[in-house]
């Protein structure tokens, strides 16, 4: 990135100086080089801009390495959104153009603590150690990652294209980007079948699970129909109910287990 930015809002945006995609209501950016001021008449390096319409897309004709620039992004990452066609693009003597970049972010993207705290839950499938607001902010997210029609969209928001870590969410946000949307959508509704013979661990799925799908412990089990304190008894993972009833449970969760806790008889 070469030097700050000065924003210049039309109509002292000189038409002279900008390219030519640009018109006169378009708030423009000047890209200083280092040490230099942007000064009328000099040369515009990298431009990027916000058009005043509902539409809110870049749609200066730029090059890879602009685009790159302008998103934040690798080149390698916007020669992926060509190549799945999320982007409109031509090839002018063998170089890409675009027409437009995505459209802007609707959501402010999460700090990277929370976007830690998604991944190991996404990775998990629990919500493990994870207390207070974290841990119900947490929950609320996959709940409308699971619920939304294009949960690859809400992870690109949420990471704000900081998508170089190797972590879960990362690596489905990278895929979104690239157009997998439906290989992002299907991993993050799979629920491959747990092995809970820990009462910890079943605690932990069923305790996580709840909170995720927004229950309180009568909700479920009421809806598990078990008697209220069989939900107490397995999160606190003191005393296991009868394998029947973790099953009521667990069917209500929508969870499939290969093993479960021993009873221990007294």
């Amino acid at each position: 990135m070469l030097g700050s930015t000065a924003w210049l809002s039309s109509p002292s945006c000189s038409m002279s100086a900008a390219p030519p995609c640009i018109a006169p209501s378009t708030v423009c950016v000047r890209r200083r080089r280092s040490g230099r001021s942007a000064v009328p008449g000099s040369a515009w390096n990298v431009v990027s801009f916000r058009a005043p319409s509902h539409d809110n897309r870049y749609s200066c004709v730029m090059n890879v390495t602009e685009a790159a620039a302008a998103l934040g992004v690798s080149e390698r990452r916007v020669r992926a959104l060509v190549q799945s066609e999320r982007v409109a693009a031509r090839k002018v003597d063998g170089v890409w153009q675009l027409d437009s970049l995505p459209t802007v972010r609707s959501r402010r993207p999460l700090s990277a603590a929370s976007r830690t705290a998604l991944s190991e839950a996404l990775t998990n499938r629990a919500l493990g150690s994870l207390t207070g607001q974290e841990r119900a902010r947490t929950a609320e997210r996959v709940r409308q990652l699971r619920e939304s029609a294009d949960p690859g969209a809400l992870l690109v928001d949420w990471w704000g294209f900081a998508t170089e870590a190797n972590d879960l969410g990362s690596q489905l946000a990278r895929h979104a980007v690239e157009g997998s949307g439906d290989f992002v959508a299907e991993t993050i509704r799979s629920r491959p079948t747990e092995y809970l013979r820990d009462p910890a661990d079943l605690a932990d799925v069923v305790s996580s699970e709840r909170a995720i799908q927004g229950w309180s412990r009568q909700q479920l089990a009421a809806i598990a129909g078990v008697d209220g304190d069989v939900v107490l008894q397995i999160e606190r993972a003191r005393s296991v109910p009868s394998p029947g009833r973790i099953l009521k449970v667990l069917a209500a969760l929508n969870i499939e287990a290969s093993a479960l806790p021993d009873v221990v008889l007294t």
